[in-house]
């Protein structure tokens, strides 16, 4: 896997510009983001199923056959028959009690996020190849979010878990509240956590981060010291934004009433 525990500007820019791309799909699109010889991102109804980069073939069944205690001789049969029956491995694995559904669902994210890391050290040029669907159950594929969240958590793990427990305390007021984390170049910031993933796009989702980052910079400019700042869009939506140990936190606001709620908790939380 591609070392960005201390780094992840580099490849940062490609992991954007692959899954924004999957977010403009139609909805119904089903096929493959084809990495030339590198690897591939498999999609059904412009839900990300998985990713394999070719120098990790053989890894995704190796942490399930771990995950479900069998021995290689078991799990390689199994694989041969879910394979001449086309039902995903995994999938069968679940039915059969062998492995739990959120166990799965880790599994193949984590393996998703390290090949997408890995066929995104380049500047990946991928092109689009129709497939036939495959019959994936939903539960078990991913939003492009929910992947662009899980490639940050790789060189931002600590400040996720402490911005999803901050963003946990706003419940649903706050329902589109998202977490960010300064980008290392220095340009930026980046999602580390969102409360509902599959309400926000890529796109969406980093420009609110930059309307985030600009309005707290504004205030800043304009010698404000408050720790909350609160603005309006251009769609005329208040959105309520504020730095905290090193993590902008932005929620927006449909009303005044949630407005004074979210400002009520942030007050609570001694941001």
């Amino acid at each position: 896997m591609v070392d960005v525990a201390e780094n992840l500007a580099p490849i940062w820019e490609s992991v954007v510009a692959v899954l924004a791309w999957v977010d403009d799909l139609p909805e119904d699109a089903t096929g493959e983001l084809a990495f030339g010889d590198d690897g591939a991102v498999f999609v059904e109804d412009r839900r990300i199923c998985w990713a394999a980069a070719r120098p990790l073939v053989g890894r995704l069944s190796e942490l399930l056959r771990q995950n479900a205690g069998m021995s290689p001789n078991e799990f390689r049969a199994c694989y041969a028959r879910c394979r001449a029956d086309g039902h995903p491995i995994g999938q069968w694995l679940v039915e059969q009690g062998r492995l739990s559904p959120t166990l799965l669902r880790s599994t193949l994210l984590q393996h998703s996020v390290e090949s997408l890391l890995l066929m995104c050290r380049s500047e990946p040029q991928p092109s689009w190849q129709p497939r036939a669907r495959r019959g994936y159950s939903a539960h078990f594929t991913f939003y492009s979010v929910e992947l662009l969240l899980a490639s940050s958590a790789v060189r931002f793990a600590e400040q996720r878990v402490a911005a999803e427990t901050v963003l946990a305390s706003f419940g649903e007021p706050g329902e589109l509240g998202a977490a960010f984390a300064p980008n290392d170049d220095g340009l930026g910031v980046i999602p580390i956590a969102a409360l509902s993933p599959a309400r926000h796009g890529v796109g969406d989702l980093l420009a609110l981060g930059e309307w985030g980052a600009s309005a707290t910079q504004a205030a800043r400019e304009l010698g404000e010291e408050a720790n909350l700042v609160v603005g309006m869009t251009q769609a005329e939506q208040a959105i309520a934004v504020w730095w905290h140990d090193g993590i902008l936190f932005a929620v927006p606001c449909i009303d005044r009433r949630e407005l004074a709620v979210v400002t009520a908790r942030h007050l609570s939380l001694g941001a």
